[in-house]
């Protein structure tokens, strides 16, 4: 048996197993947990599921306990519930059978804490075993796989991974002509969380002539009081050049939006909203990056041009011009793609 575990992220559980589904993989030897409300779309499509409710919910977490020891391979998809980290320190030997699906958060949590209290402490000292002992890191980004190895001197053995977490390949298009504006719509970070780094961008911004619209998706990965903080500041900043986006949107819907804006710019930094980067990219958007993150780092190394986010203190934005923009799709178009995203899942399963 194969045995997923997931957060209760459904945004990125269900492109996922959807893209198992739509590609005729057999689901038979499957099994998912899946923290939060129960969803049954996954019943629905064929897949043996139970959901417990929370990280604290005792029940099902020894309910895990019993899978884990019956899987044949355990994929853990954001190593972050407490009960599985827990299980995997105190038993080895399901650590052999595990492989660890970075999502960025799961790998970088404890080096973003604002304040570090003793149950952190507590949490860490046992990630740090577990990180160290799990046998397979799956991950597209080396540079993640190196830090997992500086900070917890990981063990396991690299797989080079192309997930379907939400991007849709056919994104990718070719534009006709250079864009000529003389203001921009932009987008400024994926979600409300602290680690979007909205106020420091902000600052920067203030003041830009360059823009015409800036959007600012909140809808999700945040608490309520940090939604109204930021929307709050950027009216007061920008006035009704500000879109807040407080309501979420499906992936089509979103998609749509992102297709309407000419330049993004995401100040995060570390490895975060890896699918909006990349769906960007592949519509031939202009990006702005923190260029020591994972994903910048990765995107350079394949010769996709990006924006580096200091250059915005002392300048005004720009697109780039249209041949950079449809060859820096062209380029990770050949490298995201159904074929891949195949041949990336075939290889975890059947290792």
């Amino acid at each position: 048996m194969i045995l997923h575990i997931f957060n209760d992220q459904k945004k990125f559980s269900k492109p996922f197993f959807g893209f198992l589904v739509e590609h005729s993989f057999d689901l038979k030897e499957h099994f998912l947990i899946h923290y939060g409300k129960k969803d049954e779309w996954f019943g629905i499509s064929g897949i043996n599921n139970f959901f417990i409710p929370s990280f604290i919910s005792i029940i099902g977490n020894i309910r895990m306990l019993f899978y884990l020891f019956k899987a044949d391979k355990i994929i853990i998809n954001c190593l972050a519930s407490p009960a599985l980290i827990l299980y995997l320190a105190v038993f080895p030997n399901l650590c052999k059978k595990s492989y660890w699906l970075i999502w960025g958060k799961d790998l970088y949590f404890f080096r973003f804490l604002e304040k570090i209290r003793w149950y952190h402490q507590v949490y860490e000292f046992f990630r740090k075993i577990v990180i160290r002992r799990i046998k397979y890191i799956c991950t597209l980004f080396n540079n993640d796989y190196l830090l997992a190895k500086e900070w917890y001197n990981a063990e396991g053995e690299l797989i080079p991974s192309i997930l379907p977490f939400g991007l849709k390949p056919e994104l990718f298009r070719q534009i006709e002509n250079d864009i000529t504006k003389d203001r921009y719509n932009i987008v400024i970070g994926n979600s409300a969380s602290l680690t979007n780094n909205h106020e420091d961008i902000f600052a920067i911004m203030k003041g830009k002539i360059s823009i015409d619209k800036i959007y600012c998706p909140l809808s999700y990965g945040g608490k309520k009081k940090y939604v109204n903080k930021i929307k709050d500041l950027g009216e007061k900043l920008f006035g009704n050049h500000f879109y807040p986006l407080i309501d979420f949107m499906d992936s089509a819907d979103y998609f749509k939006f992102l297709d309407s804006v000419d330049i993004a710019i995401y100040n995060h930094h570390r490895q975060e909203a890896g699918n909006n980067i990349f769906s960007m990219i592949l519509m031939c958007k202009t990006v702005y990056l923190d260029l020591n993150t994972s994903v910048a780092k990765f995107l350079v190394e394949q010769r996709i041009v990006i924006k580096d986010i200091k250059e915005l203190e002392n300048s005004n934005l720009e697109v780039l011009p249209r041949k950079i923009l449809n060859n820096n799709a062209k380029i990770l178009r050949e490298l995201y793609n159904e074929k891949n995203l195949i041949k990336t899942m075939k290889t975890i399963f059947n290792k």
